[in-house]
């Protein structure tokens, strides 16, 4: 288990690193409007309740998202002419630039943290693979936290016999 201390402190450095807005990017990235834009660049005429259920997002928020998303021109709702009631939701060309921007960005952002963490992004990787799986996520987490115990242990003992020798 974690030093109460070391944990603590991690607290206090996010909510640093939020105070100072280096996560604005981040926090803007994951916005609903932004949400549903990155889904629907891989998912053409999508229904409203289509991307609510995916997103976990309530149907008066899309919606709410969707206007203000139409007055910047970065969507296209249209009807389905067979069923009136029917609407399928598109990105629009300013939209996948907005977007791509945005991707962008983030990307720049992730790519200068992982150049710092070097060979140890990997286990920041992994933590993220297992926190955003669904399923016994928290099993998973500790598992993997005691097998980076094991690990930093064993490489401890080695180095300890490098200076034996």
């Amino acid at each position: 288990m974690a030093n109460t201390n070391d944990t603590y402190e991690l607290i206090e450095l996010i909510q640093k690193i939020y105070n100072q807005g280096r996560l604005d990017p981040f926090i803007s990235f994951i916005d609903s409007q932004n949400r549903i834009l990155l889904y629907l660049l891989t998912h053409e005429n999508a229904h409203p309740s289509e991307i609510s259920e995916e997103l976990n997002f309530s149907r008066s928020n899309i919606a709410n998202c969707m206007k203000q998303l139409e007055q910047l021109n970065y969507i296209e709702r249209s009807i389905n002419a067979e069923n009136r009631r029917e609407i399928y939701v598109n990105i629009t060309d300013k939209g996948r630039e907005y977007i791509t921007i945005q991707v962008n960005e983030i990307c720049k952002i992730f790519s200068l943290w992982l150049d710092i963490l070097g060979d140890e992004s990997e286990h920041l990787i992994n933590i993220l693979r297992i926190s955003s799986s669904e399923s016994s996520a928290t099993e998973e987490f500790y598992r993997l936290a005691d097998e980076l115990k094991k690990n930093a242990h064993i490489e401890g003992k080695e180095e300890e016999q490098e200076w034996i020798y």
